[in-house]
């Protein structure tokens, strides 16, 4: 059965259990994604709910629309096997174009309540040593490609850029995306300020 994981305008990252079939699914109300403050190196430990905090992204005061838009933070989350160890993880942008990951936990029975994951702490995504970072609410696409993680993104020309990925928190420029007639760069948007972004690469 398919589940969905979804974002939310306020920045959190929900999971909503099929209890149904795929040809007839029926879920559950949403759940808040959660993740653990320290690492879980036992899939068979149980942790604290002490331990763990909401998935809850923020804008805050570099809100791009000003002070109305700070308590949000438009999370945009893909859901991929990012490290290879067979559980589903969680690559997302956010409202400040920030790139993270949230590794799975790996607990037995899910861990977080109602069959929802817990994940491990966030990991911020860097290229050559520096945050990667681009337009707003943008969902990225992600998946395997000729046997490498590819991870794509809108850059800050507002065009489609593929990064290889290096380890879990390192990727690699690839270079833009570029149509096979003309070769030129596939360009995503031709607006600027709050209308760049606000996009899903499925």
């Amino acid at each position: 059965r398919t589940d969905i994981v979804a974002g939310n305008a306020e920045g959190k990252i929900l999971f909503f259990k099929n209890v149904g079939t795929d040809e007839f699914p029926q879920f559950l109300p949403g759940l808040s994604v959660k993740y653990c403050i320290v690492e879980v190196k036992n899939p068979a430990a149980k942790v604290h709910p002490r331990l763990l905090r909401e998935i809850h992204v923020t804008a805050g005061s570099q809100a791009l629309n000003g002070p109305a838009e700070s308590a949000y933070g438009y999370a945009t989350p893909a859901v991929v096997d990012w490290n290879g160890d067979g559980f589903p993880d969680l690559v997302m942008t956010d409202a400040l174009g920030m790139h993270r990951v949230y590794l799975n936990a790996a607990l037995r029975g899910g861990g977080g309540g109602g069959g929802a994951p817990v994940m491990q702490p966030e990991i911020g995504l860097y290229s050559d040593d520096r945050e990667l970072q681009g337009p707003w609410r943008v969902k990225p696409g992600v998946g395997r490609f000729q046997g490498r993680m590819i991870y794509v993104v809108v850059d800050t020309d507002n065009e489609l850029r593929a990064y290889h990925k290096i380890d879990n928190q390192n990727v690699k420029d690839a270079g833009k995306l570029k149509l096979v007639d003309g070769g030129k760069p596939i360009k995503t948007h031709y607006l600027s300020g709050s209308a760049t972004g606000r996009i899903d690469i499925n």
